[in-house]
């Protein structure tokens, strides 16, 4: 039987790629963006950002306006003048505020005061800028796989295309803000219910990040959407591991932390800093860790996100920090992949996930994973890990003893023929979804009984 295949794959991402933010769900977006116009051979494929006026093509020649504002978008505060660095510097030394601190020096990926200026200098560039509007309609496949509940724009024009025959196809990477809403910001889990809601709507296709959030859609649509029509075809595929493109030198006071020859490499968990990724519980295991043995190490290394505050006033208050505790908080991919290969082992105790993408970044470098045991972490990493209660931090310590004790190497790497999946392979996952559930919307319902028979 032959499959029909859509004329377009558009692929939006138009919340990750002007953001230069590169964790995460923006992992998966760049890479989707790379690999579905590689491995749809016959196919137009387009990577598109969208606004209120529509689908815009993404990656032509841009104007100089249009880079300074992706560069302010990934970094203002390196380009500011030196000047204002100076002078915010001293004004947060007079009146010692984290929030104050946040604010007038923002990180890499944060705007703070500068949020305003930015939406008034984006919104004055979109009414200047020349943009190619793509026609989109019947015979396109939209693939949505960004952070919609951050850019909720987006839907008046795929409801506009969908109306006129598109396709749309939606990633979902967890439901967290509903099921455990506590960890996010206030305001969060009624802005991410609106973008679900949006999502059942809108879609023919949902394909979640593991089983796990698959099974949770499926419960949660009908739940929000009662007696209304909305996505029933749910599917899941797993994420990619490897870092496609490390290109960059790494820092010397990275070099430091992680030495080549490393008689005690640190131990390292690659997290946001925030509630749920659960940093309080490692401090507190290893805070039993040192009381036995002083010269283990920690380096913790992640952007910091919300809710932190308390967790960030101990790291800065600790005396071990700089001798047996290090945390960074901008490192790049290139500095990031340079620790997995030098690092101890990598703990990841985070309470909740949809899908836990440092499991399979340290299995893809042949680490060690100590994990904390949830059906998530169990789905991903398998046999693989070692898993820690979540309610006791000496579960944690013991296990981490015991194994450095039988571990004389200094970064000793897993014997095992297990590989997590390439992005390649991933994104080859998805395509298929993809490229399946929209030859079964065309299909008379007789056919795709036949179809379903014989794939079965």
């Amino acid at each position: 039987m032959t499959l029909l295949r859509p004329n377009r794959i558009l692929i939006d991402g138009s919340h990750t790629l002007p953001s230069g933010l590169n964790s995460g769900v923006q992992r998966v977006v760049r890479n989707t963006c790379e690999y579905v116009p590689q491995l749809t051979a016959g196919m137009r494929s387009q990577v598109v950002i969208t606004d209120r006026d529509g689908f815009c093509p993404f990656g032509q020649a841009k104007p100089a306006a249009e880079l300074k504002l992706q560069k302010l978008k990934e970094n203002v505060l390196a380009q500011m003048p030196k000047s204002y660095v100076k002078s915010a510097e001293f004004v947060c030394s007079c009146y010692p505020s984290r929030k104050l601190r946040s604010w007038l020096l923002p990180q890499p990926g944060h705007k703070g005061i500068f949020k305003w200026p930015l939406k008034t200098y984006e919104a004055i560039h979109k009414k200047t800028a020349v943009r190619g509007l793509a026609d989109v309609g019947a015979g396109d496949l939209i693939l949505l796989p960004d952070a919609y509940w951050a850019h909720d724009v987006v839907w008046d024009s795929v409801s506009a295309a969908r109306n006129k025959g598109a396709f749309v196809a939606t990633l979902v990477y967890d439901l967290i803000p509903l099921t455990h809403p506590h960890f996010v910001a206030r305001g969060a889990p009624q802005s991410f219910l609106e973008y679900f809601k949006q999502a059942g709507r809108n879609s023919d296709l949902i394909v979640a990040i593991s089983d796990t959030v698959r099974d949770e859609v499926q419960q949660t649509l009908g739940e929000v959407l009662p007696g209304e029509n909305y996505c029933q075809d749910i599917r899941s595929f797993q994420l990619g591991a490897e870092f496609s493109k490390t290109v960059g030198s790494v820092r010397p006071v990275v070099r430091e932390i992680f030495p080549e020859d490393a008689i005690e490499a640190p131990y390292l968990m690659v997290a946001t800093f925030d509630p749920r990724k659960n940093h309080t519980y490692l401090l507190d295991a290893f805070e039993q860790i040192w009381a036995q043995d002083s010269t283990k190490k920690l380096c913790l290394i992640g952007r910091v996100g919300w809710l932190c505050s308390d967790v960030l006033d101990r790291i800065n208050a600790h005396p071990r920090l700089g001798k047996q505790l290090f945390m960074i908080n901008d490192a790049s991919d290139a500095e990031l992949n340079y620790c997995y290969q030098k690092c101890r082992a990598i703990i990841f105790p985070s309470i909740v996930e949809g899908f836990g993408l440092p499991i399979v970044e340290a299995l893809w470098h042949g680490r060690y994973v100590f994990a904390s045991d949830t059906p998530i972490h169990r789905e991903v990493g398998g046999n693989e890990c070692f898993y820690c209660e979540l309610s006791d931090p000496s579960s944690l310590s013991r296990q981490i003893l015991a194994w450095d004790a039988s571990q004389p190497a200094a970064s000793p790497s897993r014997p095992s023929c297990f590989k997590p999946l390439t992005w390649r392979q991933s994104i080859d996952s998805l395509v298929d979804h993809c490229l399946d559930s929209y030859a079964q919307s065309r299909m008379p319902s007789n056919s795709v009984r036949r179809y379903r028979s014989m794939a079965a």
